[in-house]
């Protein structure tokens, strides 16, 4: 859309144009038009991408800070774990999902809309347990010797989004597909060999000023999912602890591919590799799968404050080192000027000039860390970091406080930050307890600042045109990234 200036310019250089004016007249203002015009699209642009952040309701830090520090659920189920089922116990597979390592000789993946992929079964998610490629994990430990890194591959992530997280996932549409996507991914988890379980809980606003905002919302029942691969301590008070997670929920009629399909996904294939390879580690990761991101991150949240602190932490006297979460990973536009850093100019100049060097090019990863907090999260990562110059990780470190509790006292000094909270990480930086403080680094591409991304964030358009090999490419990079700083950091082996 061209504003109503730019209309003018062109009707009157369509005037001159049908005058005898003088050539040199002509070719003066006509550079002058085509250069204001250039002024006016870039104006446009801006225009555009300030009323899609402007329009999108998705995220308040102010009202999330409040909300933060509120203790809104009303039940919660205890968290059971299943445990998993070997072979020689059952001899029943899936009759509707193949084992994966079917998916791996899927062959040739089309990277375009409409490929056969598209059309899977609605009930597809009707499933006994599978078993053929289950993996009994035990708390053995060998020598730890890094001699192998599992890979994943893009016809893998390709299929595992479109199969489990190619539909809107918001918690109050379709609860019979919620409840069946959920009992699908459970499946999956203890086909690998993992102690699996649903943390069930229910909230609702009890802020009279959020209630008369979001009526609709006022109550939410929701699933986070966890899987546990036990490290050589599991159960003792030497146990020590890394968290691999990712939200699955989605903003409403969105089919959230990249966010967050590609985090979920990338969860789920790193428990796979690790399970099938046989890995054994000396610390234990924990796998999740958060429900109500996209509602103020609740499910991580109340992960953190009803099962992390209370069972892992204060109960089994475990030590939790850090988490790494994944939102957004699919977003990659190697060309000039595709990445916008308006945002990120008053925050963090130095990043902004870092990017900007290289021509604005969306091709990187970000991981956010509070400076000198998380930074250890941080350094294992970048040590392990493949593909650097083709797919560069990019550190983002706002100077944010360690205790919540410092943000409060220093409001004016640290809202500015805000947006550096709006993933499942804040939940570990700032939890319920005021006084308690996780490690915990973001994995994101940016997407809600990246062309072409930015114009389908939390949009229809977040769709399986997501899923061409460029951008399954740049994820399956920071998968295998991730599991190779897994390995290094949780002292793990192959």
């Amino acid at each position: 859309m061209v504003s109503k200036n730019c209309l003018s310019i062109s009707k009157i250089l369509r005037a001159l144009l049908s005058s005898s004016s003088l050539s040199f007249l002509l070719l003066v203002l006509l550079h002058n038009f085509l250069l204001f015009q250039i002024d006016c699209l870039e104006q446009n642009e801006t225009k555009l991408e300030q009323q899609q952040y402007s329009s999108d309701p998705s995220w308040n830090f102010t009202q999330w800070w409040d909300e933060r520090a509120e203790n809104t659920q009303l039940y919660s189920e205890p968290v059971m774990f299943e445990e998993p089922k070997n072979q020689s116990q059952s001899s029943i597979s899936a009759t509707s999902i193949p084992q994966y390592g079917d998916f791996e000789r899927f062959g040739e993946v089309h990277y375009k809309p409409g490929c056969p992929h598209d059309h899977l079964p609605d009930d597809r998610f009707n499933v006994r347990r599978p078993s053929g490629d289950g993996v009994m994990v035990t708390s053995t430990m060998i020598k730890v010797d890094q001699k192998y890194i599992p890979q994943t591959s893009i016809d893998i992530l390709n299929y595992t989004i479109r199969y489990f997280f190619s539909k809107p996932r918001h918690w109050s549409e379709d609860k019979n597909y919620m409840r069946d996507l959920r009992e699908a991914i459970k499946e999956k988890f203890l086909s690998f060999g993992l102690k699996t379980a649903f943390h069930v809980f229910k909230t609702e606003y009890n802020n009279e000023k959020l209630q008369s905002l979001y009526p609709d919302k006022k109550r939410q029942t929701a699933t986070n999912i966890i899987a546990i691969l036990p490290g050589k301590y599991r159960g003792t008070p030497k146990d020590e602890i890394y968290l691999i997670g990712a939200h699955y929920d989605t903003v409403q009629k969105s089919p959230g591919i990249d966010d967050n399909g590609s985090g979920a996904a990338a969860v789920i294939e790193i428990a796979r590799l690790f399970t099938k390879h046989k890995c054994y580690f000396n610390k234990t990761i924990i796998f999740t799968l958060f429900d109500l991101e996209e509602e103020y991150l609740k499910g991580s949240k109340y992960f953190v404050q009803q099962y992390l602190i209370p069972t892992e932490i204060r109960k089994n006297k475990a030590k939790f080192n850090g988490a790494f979460i994944m939102d957004m990973l699919l977003a990659h536009n190697a060309t000039k000027g595709s990445q916008s850093l308006r945002e990120f100019w008053p925050t963090l100049p130095e990043f902004v000039e870092e990017i900007q060097e290289n021509g604005s090019r969306g091709n990187f990863l970000t991981a956010w860390s509070r400076r000198n907090i998380d930074h250890d999260l941080y350094f294992f990562l970048e040590k392990n970091w493949q593909n650097k110059d083709r797919f560069p990780l990019k550190l983002m470190d706002p100077p944010l406080p360690t205790l919540s509790q410092e943000v409060s006292k220093n409001w004016s000094k640290y809202s500015k930050y805000g947006t550096f909270a709006r993933s499942d990480h804040a939940s570990f930086w700032y939890p319920i307890e005021r006084d308690t403080s996780f490690r915990a680094i973001l994995l994101s591409d940016l997407g809600p600042w990246r062309r072409d991304m930015n114009f389908h964030y939390h949009r229809v358009g977040d769709n399986d045109r997501w899923l061409r090999k460029d951008n399954l490419e740049f994820m399956k990079n920071t998968v295998d990234s991730l599991m190779a700083t897994m390995l290094d950091i949780a002292d793990g082996h192959c």
